[in-house]
């Protein structure tokens, strides 16, 4: 039990002080700071696993749930029981004056840990900019995080260079796999739509065609009228010699264009 802080324990009192403060964190903007460290830890598991994950098995009290899901990504089961060690180790360290004056690896065990999940999970699903930001605030932007780091590690510069080095991988990952997609249409087509090709990319090869073909067939009218509007600088308007013939002629390529653009909506926004 942490005395004075919680009295039902979730697998640990490190597990337990951080998912509770990061509960705290997300309804109320604030958290206990004597453990920042635990709730960076949880905030992190949450990013890569999700929230659900990670929050639902606390909430129903199932700690079996809870370990198995720090797995889905192909974590060993040994690697959880380190893990779930050292933060528990990490929590004695801070509790016992006596020790915590001295510097601990405990700190970049786990660290290094939750690298080895990030690097697991970006095997199988990719990491957006938002999560590796995300990621930033915890290993580099959280300034109670580095105080931490700098007055209890025995290595604060360690983990540092290793996360700087996997970020620029995983930035690296996603633009080479967006490259050798040969499906894939110049990015700018795709934002004029409002879409970011990122999230284009992980369609899959039927859905990713349709969409371009939705988006190629309105670019192709469009390229349609603007090549006519030339020709009419010159020659005579465009007409079949009946106004309702022309007013139905543009009523059909409106809704066409209309049609195709609802297309590319509904893979995006639906």
């Amino acid at each position: 039990m942490v005395t004075g802080y919680v009295e039902n324990i979730f697998i640990n009192p490190a597990i337990e002080t951080g998912i509770s403060n990061y509960l705290r964190y997300i309804k109320t903007g604030n958290f206990d700071r004597n453990y920042a460290f635990e709730m960076s830890v949880i905030k992190a598991l949450c990013i890569i696993y999700g929230e659900k994950s990670i929050l639902l098995p606390y909430n129903i009290e199932n700690e079996k749930a809870f370990c198995c899901n720090l797995m889905m990504y192909d974590l060993k089961e040994g690697e959880v029981k380190d893990f779930i060690q050292y933060f528990n180790l990490y929590h004695k360290y801070t509790e016992d004056e006596k020790i915590s004056l001295r510097p601990t690896d405990i700190i970049t065990k786990i660290e290094t840990i939750l690298i080895e999940m990030i690097n697991y999970r970006s095997r199988r699903h990719m990491f957006n900019d938002y999560e590796i930001h995300e990621f930033d605030k915890i290993f580099e932007d959280n300034v109670l995080f580095k105080e931490i780091r700098d007055n209890f590690s025995a290595d604060a510069s360690l983990i540092m260079n290793v996360w700087n080095n996997k970020k620029i991988e995983l930035s690296n990952t996603q633009i080479n796999l967006m490259k050798i997609n040969p499906s894939l249409l110049h990015p700018g087509l795709y934002s004029k739509y409002g879409y970011d090709i990122r999230e284009v990319a992980k369609l899959n090869g039927e859905e990713i065609e349709e969409v371009n073909r939705a988006i190629v067939m309105v670019e192709s009218k469009e390229a349609y009228v603007i090549e006519k509007k030339k020709e009419n600088r010159v020659k005579a308007p465009l007409t079949s010699g009946s106004k309702m013939v022309d007013r139905l002629l543009l009523m059909s390529i409106l809704s066409t264009m209309l049609m195709i653009s609802m297309v590319v909506i509904l893979y995006f926004g639906g």
